[in-house]
């Protein structure tokens, strides 16, 4: 499980590089190349006016950029829809007719905080958790 966790984080959170990517293949393909050799953390060597209005891109890019996100997520349901197990019905049906009462699984829940494995996933998902929060509440203003 923990190889699992870990390799969807790792493919969770490279999803920015392959945004910024996708950002300068499609809208940074007319800027000169000696130009993005001497970026900075600020300045890109651009002479950019702060009042200046920003012009929509054309409409052939942007249906570009969302074939690659429709394309990407397609190529993703197919991944998860080949390499998922199948469920086996008769396994279920035992389970869901040997069902423990809810306290039992509830309290179940805190005996597993005693695996060391599972003690180092939760710093993970809280980073996760908290890196998502501040980019979308960030970003998104």
């Amino acid at each position: 499980m923990c190889l699992q966790i870990s390799v969807f984080s790792v493919h969770f959170l490279s999803d920015e590089v392959y945004f910024n990517l996708c950002m300068r293949l499609f809208f940074l393909a007319d800027i000169p190349e000696e130009v993005l050799e001497t970026c900075g953390a600020s300045d890109c060597g651009l002479t950019i006016e702060v009042n200046s209005t920003s012009s929509k891109p054309a409409q052939k890019l942007v249906w570009t950029l969302v074939g690659c996100y429709i394309g990407v997520g397609v190529l993703a349901m197919l991944i998860v829809a080949i390499f998922l197990d199948n469920i086996d019905h008769q396994q279920t049906s035992q389970f869901r007719d040997n069902r423990e009462p809810f306290c039992h699984t509830f309290l179940a829940t805190f005996r597993l905080l005693k695996d060391w494995r599972l003690l180092t996933l939760i710093p993970l998902t809280m980073y996760s958790g908290f890196e998502q929060s501040f980019l979308s509440g960030e970003y998104t203003k």
